[in-house]
């Protein structure tokens, strides 16, 4: 009688595990989606405020706008180093922890963020993303580049002319 009923129960005991481990793998990765998705609008409002702040620091002079305009950048950046610790084959995952904290992430999403980049990175939907964060961050430097650019004729006193294209 037991070994007959441990026949029939197995079955539906590993499904029911099956079933338990996939939920968990689920729920990681979704949480992982979510991680990302809200680092991207921080990455994109801070984008936003420091394209603004520099723009208003080449038409007024401000200081302030200047520091506002680093403060801003500082996000983009810092998401930037911990991507690139990621890329690499042994990454440091404090390393990428205290960029992404630094890039305004919250501590207990950025777990969930880096399995989902790591166990993903080379899938179609993964690739892609990462494939176009690396691109803006192109448009990060260049963006720097203006910055100092912007600020070096400030302090010059040569104004911003060379730099209207930004205004």
């Amino acid at each position: 009688p037991w070994l007959r009923t441990i026949t029939i129960v197995w079955p539906f005991l590993a499904i029911v595990l099956v079933q338990l481990c996939s939920a968990v793998v689920s729920m990681d990765v979704l949480s992982g989606m979510r991680s990302f998705v809200e680092g991207e609008s921080l990455w994109a409002k801070a984008h936003h405020e420091a394209v603004n702040s520099l723009q208003r620091y080449a038409l007024t002079h401000d200081e302030a706008e200047f520091r506002s305009y680093k403060a801003a950048i500082a996000v983009p950046l810092a998401d930037r180093e911990g991507r690139m610790e990621l890329e690499k084959r042994h990454p440091d995952y404090d390393v990428v922890t205290a960029a992404w904290v630094r890039g305004g992430n919250h501590p207990d999403n950025i777990p969930a963020g880096i399995r989902l980049f790591r166990y993903f990175r080379h899938v179609s939907f993964m690739r892609e993303v990462v494939e176009k964060w690396a691109g803006a961050e192109v448009l990060i430097g260049e963006l720097e580049h203006i910055a100092a650019t912007i600020r070096s004729d400030i302090h010059r006193g040569a104004g911003v002319g060379a730099t209207s294209a930004l205004v």
